[in-house]
């Protein structure tokens, strides 16, 4: 058997090239996961796609299934979409609607969210991570608190997180701070005391499951995140939880001030996620309850 991940976007795990560091990894770890068990996977762009690869399965990251040539790649297409993006209104897309039309086009819908997976009744997936690509590094610590990320999130959402830890010795790195390429993320997420997470409002309406967090506590880094019912029920006391403002800076100080409680919930982080989101264990989902 053979299958394919479809993605909209060109090569870009390759940060070398880009410089784009984080969920676009998702995909190529889960696929390296699954050739290890024996089945033939690979991530290929829409834009590299030709009339000569076929799969018995094809699993598409956005809602590209349109056109004879993506119709006819596959025996079967999926859907698995893992996150949020927006129109060409500049309006987050509405994913109730877009996974309501999905399953009237698709042979299998998959999604990262509880709520939607519950509603029609859909495999529910959350992303994977590679743990012997995120790990941890030696790092003295350079901040007390980083993000990594991008700001296309709405601009309220961007100030609640990002204006408290002004006054604190911080780093902002991503898309519209300076790129940054694999290493030099590990060297980060490391060497900060707080790694800050935060996603579109949608994420906690949705209780979508995004990858970073699992990123930086593959590497054994602490979170301070938004809150997002999933996280919170399956991390507890291992993950900062916040809404921003000025709860965001109450947490900031309780966990600089205590290193050996901080240290202590990154570790028990690190644990979850390499039980329950290490690229084997959602390869061994995938192929039970996606295949």
């Amino acid at each position: 058997m053979k299958l394919g991940f479809i993605t909209h976007i060109t090569n870009t795990h390759n940060v070398k090239t880009t410089g784009v560091w984080g969920e676009d990894l998702v995909t190529s770890a889960l696929c390296k996961a699954l050739c290890q068990k024996d089945i033939t996977a690979e991530v290929k762009s829409i834009k590299d796609l030709s009339k000569n690869d076929k799969y018995d399965i094809a699993i598409h990251t956005a809602d590209l299934l349109a056109g004879v040539t993506l119709k006819a790649m596959a025996k079967h297409n999926f859907l698995w979409i893992q996150g949020f993006s927006y129109d060409r209104q500049e309006q987050v897309i509405d994913l109730d609607k877009v996974y309501k039309d999905a399953i009237t086009k698709y042979d299998k819908v998959i999604t990262a969210s509880r709520i939607l997976s519950d509603r029609y009744k859909i495999p529910f997936l959350p992303p994977s991570v590679d743990m012997s690509y995120y790990k941890k590094v030696d790092a003295n610590y350079e901040f007390d608190v980083s993000f990594i990320g991008n700001l296309i999130k709405p601009t309220s959402i961007v100030q609640r997180y990002i204006s408290p830890f002004a006054n604190f010795k911080y780093g902002l790195f991503g898309g519209d701070f300076g790129k940054v390429d694999h290493q030099r993320g590990l060297e980060i997420i490391c060497g900060s005391k707080i790694n800050l997470h935060f996603g579109f409002e949608e994420s906690i309406k949705w209780d979508m499951v995004t990858g970073r967090p699992f990123h930086i506590s593959a590497c054994e880094g602490f979170t301070l995140m938004d809150e997002v019912p999933y996280f919170m029920e399956l991390y507890k006391d291992a993950i900062g939880f916040t809404g921003g403002g000025t709860d965001e800076i109450r947490q900031i100080n309780q966990y600089l001030q205590d290193d050996k409680e901080r240290l202590k919930m990154a570790k028990d982080a690190y644990t979850i996620t390499r039980e329950n989101f290490s690229s084997p264990v959602i390869a061994d989902k995938f192929i039970a309850e996606v295949m």
